[in-house]
């Protein structure tokens, strides 16, 4: 069962629906909240932190979204 299937479970907006501009908007946003932390090194800590974020913001987020192109970025640079 997935963050948003879980009953009582608000309703999260994945990642992937918000357009680039939110996307980097929310991004700048965590930056204040990220300077605050320890730093890691851990890629499963940073999505965890960021994930948690986004939740209370009401944006879903998770480890298949790492690395995914936005929307607008179908093609691939190569």
């Amino acid at each position: 069962m997935g963050m948003n299937d879980e009953p009582g479970a608000e309703r999260l907006t994945p990642w992937s629906d918000l357009d680039e501009a939110r996307q980097t908007e929310l991004l700048a946003a965590y930056q204040a909240d990220l300077d605050a932390l320890p730093p890691t090194c851990s890629l499963e800590t940073k999505v965890e932190r960021f994930a948690r974020w986004l939740a209370g913001r009401g944006i879903g987020f998770s480890m298949d979204d790492v690395g995914r192109p936005g929307p607008g970025h179908g093609r691939s640079a190569r």
